[in-house]
């Protein structure tokens, strides 16, 4: 204890005279000192501890296992199947990604999760990632109860309060966790700054690179403390392209400068928050690559920006391979081989029928030397950590399964879900007024023009709504006295319509539309008529754009959305 006094006493010393003028003081200075050591030590050797298990994991497995661990893919069916199980005997693959295909129930699919790992580890082989898009808003596979169907990143946005983005985030991961799910392939952080982007869209948290970083790190955050690991998506940023990756590649003229105050804004805040995985998007950045090869397949991109430059140890996972980008360019097997050997840890093929040429091509590469073993443990060590960080693999039995997240404790958090969910519809309603004066609700009068059963439900139930189809609607307003209100509900799909309804805007001051899916549709054509935008069509919002419209609910009229009026006025 003297030997920490003397060591430390040089601090204690001010101009000559010393702080400590007590005993007591120093005494229990010393202690937390000495306090602080011992828990520096121990966390030092619980991290060496940790690597030693990772290590000792590799080191028993064989190289058809390993190779097996850099696969994520597709499996057919709502059950253990004869497929599923000769895919898992042959690939014994590191995960497995779910689609709407695989659900029925929740309960069906905790069965199936459950089988599936147990099938796994009787091959063994070790526990799998499960994984899934249940991103919110458009893009989620579980649509039934048990899993809250909460709006999407786009009205998070607009609600703009990272705190009820992480509570969502922290929810969501308790119920996915509690089926066997331990991955999401979300949040989906590319700042959508093309307003005729065909893919993302609402599947951003907006335009503004800050926005989205303090959104994408608070769904990180959520999602990870609730057990369930986050992917951040698309490296290096698929929010300005018009084209879609799933059919063709795109092109960014984009340099290093620009992306670097941009697109890359985001993922940097995500990797601070301590993501778990990078998801890569399939796109040609031709003025940051000179080698012409998409961020997938970059060296550059993979290890120069994401892991020298960004600091980045965790998994980069690819986008599925079988997209038109990469599949419809080149020979799939070969692209899986340049992909890990620029810096990929797992590769995602979404159907079955390309996993065997994919393992084909690494066990050639292997052989070849165009794949080394030491190559491939640098990926497979990262699985095995990220698998014993969160409780997918049991360091004291390594081929077992557990789910060690599923616990009843969180209970009460989970039964806050719809109150949040209804919070987030209702905080990311934005009234564009097109003119100021005009209002969205209605006072004695209106009509409702609509193909949604569930605004129809909304409505019926009173006599001062009168619903039409939108295939009556170029027929019903001439007839409507042009002081009652006309509320015309629109998808993405139907927007040409509001080009239309300019004309007749003219003469009835009272049309507004209701966008309840992509917004930017709608702005290429509405110029001054007025929108009720909710940014998502989950049930909820729909209800929360209806309850509006009543007058239940105030709407803001300011967002921090660029969503690009009057590009073809």
């Amino acid at each position: 204890m003297l030997l920490y006094f003397y060591l430390f006493k040089p601090v204690l010393q001010i101009s000559g005279y010393t702080v400590l003028k007590s005993r007591k003081i120093m005494f229990v200075t010393v202690i937390s000192l000495f306090l602080m050591i011992t828990l520096t030590i121990a966390i030092g050797e619980e991290a060496d501890n940790s690597q030693k298990n990772v290590q000792n994991i590799v080191k028993g497995m064989s190289i058809d296992e390993k190779i097996g661990q850099l696969l994520m893919i597709g499996v057919p069916g709502t059950s253990l199947n004869k497929s599923s199980k000769e895919l898992i005997s042959a690939y014994r693959p590191g995960g497995l990604i779910l689609f709407g295909y695989n659900y029925r129930t929740t309960g069906q699919l905790y069965e199936l999760n459950k089988s599936l790992q147990d099938y796994s580890v009787s091959k063994k082989s070790l526990p799998m990632f499960i994984s899934i898009d249940q991103e919110g808003g458009r893009v989620r596979r579980i649509t039934g109860q048990g899993v809250t169907q909460f709006p999407g990143n786009m009205a998070a946005g607009s609600a703009n309060d990272p705190l009820l983005t992480y509570r969502w985030a922290r929810i969501l991961a308790l119920q996915l966790r509690r089926l066997g799910v331990n991955m999401n392939l979300a949040p989906d952080i590319d700042v959508n700054n093309n307003p005729d982007n065909p893919v993302i869209n609402t599947r951003s948290f907006g335009s503004n690179p800050e926005i989205v970083a303090r959104h994408g790190r608070a769904y990180v955050k959520g999602l990870q403390e609730g057990g369930v690991m986050a992917v951040a998506k698309h490296f290096p940023g698929h929010g300005d392209t018009s084209v879609d990756s799933h059919k063709t590649l795109p092109v960014i003229p984009y340099n290093i400068k620009r992306i670097n105050s941009v697109e890359l804004v985001p993922f940097k805040e995500s990797v601070a928050a301590g993501v778990s995985s990078v998801m890569t998007a399939h796109i040609l950045y031709p003025e940051i690559d000179k080698n012409g090869l998409p961020a997938t397949l970059s060296p550059v991109f993979l290890n120069k920006i994401l892991r020298e430059y960004m600091k980045f140890d965790g998994l980069v996972m690819t986008d599925d391979m079988e997209m038109g980008a990469i599949a419809g360019n080149m020979d799939i097997g070969s692209a899986a081989v340049a992909a890990i050997n620029a810096g990929a840890d797992i590769i995602l093929v979404t159907t079955h029928h390309n996993t065997k040429n994919i393992y084909n091509g690494f066990i050639e590469a292997y052989k070849k030397g165009l794949l080394t073993e030491e190559r491939i443990n640098k990926s497979v060590e990262r699985i095995v950590r990220a698998k014993l960080k969160y409780g997918i693999v049991n360091p004291q039995k390594t081929y077992s399964y557990i789910n060690s997240y599923s616990s009843d404790s969180d209970y009460r958090e989970m039964v806050s879900a719809e109150k949040l969910n209804n919070l987030i519809s209702q905080k990311a309603l934005y009234f564009y007024r097109g003119v100021p004066e005009r209002d969205y609700t209605y006072s004695s009068k209106a009509h409702l023009f609509t193909n949604n059963s569930f605004i129809k439900k909304q409505f019926a139930v009173t006599n001062a709504v009168k619903i039409y189809s939108i295939s009556q609607l170029f027929i019903k307003l001439r007839e409507i006295p042009v002081e009652e209100t006309v509320y015309v509900q629109l998808c993405d799909s139907q927007a040409s319509i509001a080009h239309r309804l300019k004309t007749f805007s003219a003469n009835n001051n009272n049309i507004v539309i209701l966008s309840t899916e992509n917004p930017f549709e709608i702005t290429k054509y509405s110029g001054t008529i007025p929108v009720l935008f909710s940014f998502s069509n989950t049930q909820e919002s729909i209800k929360a754009v209806c309850d509006a419209l009543k007058g239940k609910i105030d709407v803001k009229d300011y967002i921090s959305i660029d969503l690009g009026f009057g590009r073809s006025e």
